[in-house]
């Protein structure tokens, strides 16, 4: 289906439901979904049996999509959604249950698709249990859709955003959770690589120079607008956001992490001698829509930039190879995660095993 279609039915439903887009719509709500019921409830169940196509009806969204679920998921489903994702209009379809979270209960998992003028699809995990919601979000990157459940997994179409119906730029594989995080799983062997260790080497991929870490100077021998960058996206699960505000042309992100954890992925992963040459090299330098400063009033490194500026490059892993414990992992780096046809380049990142609470460390970027 044509992704200007969705736009005109996202409009339209919007028109209809306020803001929220999945409240207040007034239909009956004996109206009988086309969505596949799953039959959700609270307990123990093969998942195997959840099986057959979901309905790709963009009418069909919450709440009349799954009315087996308990009032109190139901209502703390949608606050999830008005929380995370109605600011710019969202619409909920494809609601199905399944146990994605792997703790032997149904999770609530639906499509969406919000904006307004740019419109993107994604992915909702919601577990009940434990009141957590989990999504699969790569706006401008990637739009991602339910398509079926089989074999007790959640099967997700992934289309590069812009190429939306060219079905060469559209791929199926799952949706994996993996140390509280969900994935998209394309059906690469990993080499039993995590996600998140594959995620963490990411942005190293995208803003990296050819060298070894063995020479303990690896960071700070980086041009300063590479390592900078870097730095802000160095690790994403221990970054506390301060504040965000809404300017006239960009928004400006504040936020900042503590000075040890910092210091400890410098250390043992990037195998840094002197973390305190990274921060003299960053005090010196400074962009107009970037900056990494410490600050000893509660000893931590702050990242202050301008969200939609910063960076406009994105990566994605093409390759995992192993030999003992030693893996290396191919990135495809694209120059414009904006246009879907801009210019792109391998970028190979070694890493091993590691005593650490990565994992892993890095050898050497090629």
């Amino acid at each position: 289906m044509k992704k200007r279609f969705w736009a005109v039915v996202l409009s339209s439903v919007l028109l209809l439901a306020g803001c929220g887009g999945i409240t207040g719509d007034g239909r009956d709500e004996n109206t009988d979904p086309t969505v596949l019921d799953y039959g959700f409830d609270s307990e123990l169940h093969n998942s195997d049996d959840a099986s057959g196509a979901v309905s790709d009806d963009p009418l069909v969204y919450y709440p009349y999509a799954f009315n087996s679920v308990p009032d109190d998921a139901k209502a703390e489903f949608a606050e999830y959604v008005h929380k995370n994702l109605t600011l710019m209009g969202t619409m909920v379809f494809n609601v199905c249950q399944l146990d994605v979270t792997g703790d032997g209960y149904d999770d609530i998992c639906a499509s969406y698709f919000t904006g307004s003028g740019i419109v993107t699809s994604g992915v909702i995990v919601y577990d009940p249990q434990v009141k957590q919601g989990y999504r699969l979000d790569d706006r401008e990157m990637y739009d991602y859709t339910i398509e079926d459940v089989t074999g007790g997994k959640l099967i997700v179409k992934r289309s590069r955003y812009g190429l939306y119906g060219e079905q060469e730029n559209s791929i199926t594989g799952t949706a994996a959770f993996e140390d509280g995080e969900l994935f998209f799983d394309a059906g690469l062997d990993r080499m039993g690589v995590p996600y998140k260790v594959l995620k963490m080497f990411n942005i190293l991929a995208r803003h990296s120079e050819s060298g070894y870490a063995a020479s303990g100077n690896y960071l700070s021998s980086m041009e300063p607008d590479d390592l900078l960058l870097l730095m802000i996206g160095i690790d994403r699960e221990k970054t506390e956001l301060v504040h965000a505000v809404d300017g006239d042309e960009y928004d400006s992100m504040l936020e900042k992490i503590p000075y040890d954890d910092w210091e400890n992925i410098v250390r043992d992963v990037y195998m840094e001698e002197d973390p305190a040459i990274l921060l003299e090299k960053l005090d010196e330098y400074s962009r107009d829509d970037a900056t990494v400063y410490y600050s000893s009033d509660d000893d931590c490194i702050y990242m202050d930039y301008k969200y939609t500026m910063y960076d406009s490059s994105f990566a994605e892993v093409s390759d995992v190879c192993k030999d003992g414990d030693i893996y290396v992992i191919t990135y495809e780096v694209y120059a414009q995660y904006y246009n879907p046809k801009s210019e792109s380049w391998p970028v190979r990142i070694t890493i091993e095993k590691a005593d650490n609470e990565f994992g892993y460390r890095l050898v050497g970027v090629e």
